[in-house]
């Protein structure tokens, strides 16, 4: 976190030059991802949902320079910053609906 506040508030350059290192890296394999499965969007969760507006700028520059994939490839990106926890009970929330509830052959 203190990385990416002081790439954000603080400009500080060693701070900007990591998060630049790191974008790279999530561009590479965005890229790969956007090439091999063709995704609709992405979702960036865990610690990275929150790595600010610098993260989200050098990210999306990051995939911008690649002529082969579409530019508004780059802004199919989503940040979701809520706990795994969460999700995982959503998931298994849902996964009842679907299995349990949804089945009229259990009623009748």
């Amino acid at each position: 976190d203190d990385i990416f506040n002081a790439a954000d508030n603080d400009a500080d350059f060693l701070a900007m030059e990591i998060v630049e290192y790191i974008t790279k890296y999530f561009g590479m394999a965005i890229r790969n991802i956007m090439i091999n499965i063709d995704p609709e969007f992405i979702i960036i969760q865990g610690m990275y949902a929150d790595a600010g507006k610098y993260f989200d700028h050098t990210l999306k520059k990051n995939l911008n320079r690649f002529k082969y994939l579409p530019q508004n490839d780059s802004g199919k990106i989503f940040y979701d910053n809520r706990e795994v926890w969460h999700l995982a009970v959503l998931g298994t929330s849902m996964c009842m609906i679907e299995r349990f509830m949804n089945n009229e052959s259990l009623y009748k």
